[in-house]
């Protein structure tokens, strides 16, 4: 059974939530990083995932119509594949700003940086 959309229904409240998350685009994958973010935005960003996530965590998509729904798995899919890339993009920066602190502080070469896929894997649980 479908269900047909109304005309001038409000817009769904995932569908705000998605359009207000802002997550930036990988577009240069093989250069340099750069470590020099302005302080805080990581910490912003982290809020906002936060509390998208409590928002999604207690969606209740009944009564929505099958064109909604369909759009709904369809922008999550896309926010699963931009989390995924910005969660690529967090890890390389920790691992400049790891070994940057390792070789300031002496360590030999071959041991800058060691530990980082540790901590990766332990935020990525």
């Amino acid at each position: 059974m479908s269900r047909r959309a109304g005309h001038g229904a409000p817009k769904p409240l995932w569908r705000a939530l998605l359009s207000a998350l802002t997550v930036a685009r990988i577009e240069h994958v093989f250069e340099t990083f750069s470590t020099s973010t302005p302080t805080g935005a990581a910490t912003s960003l982290r809020a906002r995932v936060a509390r998208l996530g409590v928002e999604l965590g207690g969606l209740d998509a009944g009564g929505e119509t099958d064109v909604e729904l369909v759009g709904l798995l369809g922008e999550l899919e896309v926010l699963k594949c931009r989390a995924e890339a910005a969660q690529v993009v967090a890890a390389a920066a920790l691992d400049v700003s790891v070994r940057a602190a390792a070789a300031v502080a002496g360590v030999p070469v071959a041991r800058q940086g060691l530990g980082v896929a540790l901590q990766v894997a332990l935020a990525r649980r």
